[in-house]
């Protein structure tokens, strides 16, 4: 059976412009529904249930809008390596590595990688890696996480 090994490469992930715009998309359409639902008919100054409908529909709006920022802010930066067959994570390049135990594919849209890395004992870390943050080395890392795979 014929072996193919990717070649060694070192990749930057952080906040992509995928993830922020996905999630403020999402963010926005439960607000033109709120606001929708809100201008046909709900009329809460007459209908005491449709107070309560559209308090607990701006609860969830501004709850959902809270978990993005969160998200956002809280997307870990570093860079993903691949050398001789094994990950590793550093958080800053000059950074002691960090193993990696895998890096699972979750969704793969040619132009971005949503990724599930997962260290030794630690919590699992979504990754949504870009083209745009290093387009010389896009192709290396598909290379890297699909010979994972095998």
């Amino acid at each position: 059976m014929t072996r193919y090994h990717a070649p060694s490469v070192s990749y930057p992930a952080g906040r992509g412009r995928l993830e922020s715009w996905g999630l403020g998309v999402l963010c926005g359409l439960a607000w033109l529904l709120l606001a929708v639902a809100a201008g046909q008919g709900a009329q809460p100054w007459r209908h005491p249930q449709a107070a309560w409908s559209l308090g607990l529909g701006a609860g969830l709006c501004v709850s959902a809008a809270g978990m993005v920022w969160w998200r956002l802010r809280a997307v870990p930066t570093g860079w993903l390596c691949w050398r001789q067959g094994g990950w590793s994570w550093h958080a800053r390049l000059d950074a002691a590595p960090r193993d990696v135990a895998r890096v699972d594919l979750v969704c793969d849209v040619q132009q971005a990688l949503l990724v599930r890395v997962r260290a030794a004992g630690d919590v699992p870390r979504w990754l949504w890696l870009e083209r745009s943050r290093d387009p010389l080395r896009w192709d290396d890392l598909r290379r890297a996480v699909w010979a994972a795979r095998r």
